[in-house]
């Protein structure tokens, strides 16, 4: 399928599950062959209640000033614009993992060996794996602009092993990887359902199906944190805002989702 062609059963996809849904939170899409990134699209457009997903995306981005990019467009960029008035930065974010986790899930589901979906605090989406140290699907950066909260969403989609560049290679996965014959229109349009759906969820319901897909929870991982590394053993996430962390000194410490990072297993 060509570039242009791909980019309109994008579209077609994301809107025929808009149309279907009767979406109360998704409710337009619009593709762009380009960009530098899906986050700045969106807030050049500020729609509340659109889509932006990208052919390709040149510099995307992650948390922390972390690259999120896709020039070969291989994966699924996209960035939801809502109403910062209506919605909280921390429970966004944890409905955007949920929604990207349940889209992966739907992708894979029976290939053959295809793993199962966890989410990692704070925004990542991968396979489960001992000590939680799984392959990355997708990430979340969301962003508050101008009264908005912008909603980027990636996910890994066709690439194979060789389109990941070191040292990502060994920290990522795709569907494609995993035996799925979704492309990027599937999936977007699976995405668009489950970012809805879960955007809608009450703030217990959100928790519940988080914890049911959490890989961190009693493993023994490193954080990066104003500057200094902190070791120890995650006793308790709170999947919107913080992950609390018992040292090795037998000290707990509460770390904050926005200035925190996980160190990779390895790293």
């Amino acid at each position: 399928m060509s570039g242009d062609a791909e980019l309109r059963a994008m579209a077609d996809a994301a809107e025929a599950a808009i149309e279907a849904g009767r979406l109360r939170f998704v409710r337009r899409v619009v593709t762009v062959r380009e960009t530098a990134s899906t986050q700045g699209a969106a807030r050049r457009l500020a729609e509340p209640g659109t889509l932006v997903a990208a052919g390709r995306q040149t510099a995307g981005r992650g948390r922390l000033g972390r690259r999120w990019a896709d020039e070969a467009g291989m994966g699924v960029a996209a960035t939801l614009i809502l109403d910062a008035g209506g919605h909280a930065s921390g429970a966004v974010s944890l409905a955007a993992g949920l929604a990207a986790a349940a889209a992966v899930e739907a992708a894979i589901a029976g290939a053959p060996g295809a793993p199962s979906v966890g989410v990692r605090w704070p925004n990542d989406v991968v396979e489960r794996a001992a000590g939680g140290g799984g392959r990355k699907f997708a990430g979340v950066l969301v962003e508050r602009a101008d009264g908005l909260l912008l909603v980027g969403i990636g996910v890994n989609v066709t690439q194979r092993d060789a389109d990941f560049e070191e040292p990502v290679r060994a920290r990522a996965v795709s569907t494609g990887m995993c035996g799925s014959a979704w492309g990027r229109p599937e999936v977007l349009g699976r995405l668009c359902l489950e970012l809805d759906r879960t955007l809608g969820l009450d703030g217990g319901s959100a928790r519940t199906e988080w914890e049911a897909r959490d890989v961190l929870l009693h493993t023994r991982r490193i954080f990066e944190h104003d500057g200094r590394r902190v070791e120890g053993v995650v006793v308790a996430i709170d999947p919107s805002s913080a992950v609390r962390v018992r040292l090795l000194d037998g000290g707990e410490v509460s770390l904050p989702a926005l200035t925190t990072s996980l160190i990779p297993v390895g790293g």
